[in-house]
């Protein structure tokens, strides 16, 4: 698989000096599905908002689909589109239409590509019945499907997600990952933050830890298991479990 995205010794200091970032080298192929984790404060989030330029490096370069992010950032904002954890600081329209459709508006687009795009990622995420209502309406779980639906009329490759499934009850998180998981086989590459692994770690090809703003580790997520509570991440105890059968049966 061609290389979608390219991370070179990128440092990152934030203005009141702290160092967020610390010499970060990474680079992800197209179409794979790439968890980060690590404890509150490594750099987690710092590191996926270099990727669109809503930061940028004090030193070193990324570069999507082979482009520095710094040198096109509408290109790169088109390219890579991303969820917040917070999902009602990311809703800006009147309705759930006009706030899918912010997004392609500022692409340029003419209105019946602008259309066009807002009907089928509605559809998509199974809000199109509800085009006309409020955002503030809907529920957690839908409110998420929305900013789903926002970025999917950019028509990015690649879509970030950071702690999707916060404040989402059994159903919510139930929907939300089918969502994520269908992109996925769609051809789009993931990146996703979370501190819960159990609930999407199984449909990962790759697990990327991170400690004090650097990447400590960088595996196949099952090669890295048995590691994870020395790293500050809780096993998912599925894996724990199957471990421990592991061990029984010799």
């Amino acid at each position: 698989m061609a290389t979608i995205i390219e991370i070179d010794n990128l440092t990152h200091i934030f203005s009141d000096g702290t160092k967020g970032l610390n010499n970060i080298n990474l680079t992800v192929t197209s179409g794979s599905f790439v968890v980060i984790a690590g404890s509150n404060g490594s750099g987690k989030t710092t590191l996926l908002r270099h990727l669109n330029g809503l930061l940028l490096p004090r030193e070193g370069e990324v570069r999507i689909e082979g482009v520095p992010v710094e040198d096109d950032l509408l290109a790169a904002r088109q390219k890579v589109g991303m969820v917040f954890q917070d999902t009602d600081s990311q809703i800006v329209g009147e309705t759930v239409f006009e706030e899918i459709a912010f997004g392609p508006e500022n692409l340029g687009l003419d209105r019946d590509e602008v259309h066009k795009r807002v009907t089928a990622a509605m559809k998509s995420v199974g809000l199109a019945h509800r085009a006309d209502d409020r955002p503030h309406l809907l529920s957690g779980g839908q409110k998420r499907r929305l900013t789903i639906a926002g970025i999917l009329a950019m028509e990015p490759a690649i879509l970030v997600f950071d702690e999707p499934f916060s404040n989402l009850d059994y159903p919510g998180v139930l929907t939300v990952l089918r969502h994520i998981v269908s992109l996925h086989e769609q051809g789009h590459t993931i990146l996703l933050i979370t501190h819960d692994l159990e609930k999407v770690i199984y449909h990962a090809d790759r697990l990327v830890i991170m400690q004090e703003g650097r990447v400590v580790r960088d595996d196949i997520p099952h090669h890295l298991f048995k590691e994870l509570e020395t790293l500050g991440v809780r096993q998912p105890c599925a894996s724990r479990m199957g471990y421990q059968l592991q061990s029984w049966l010799g």
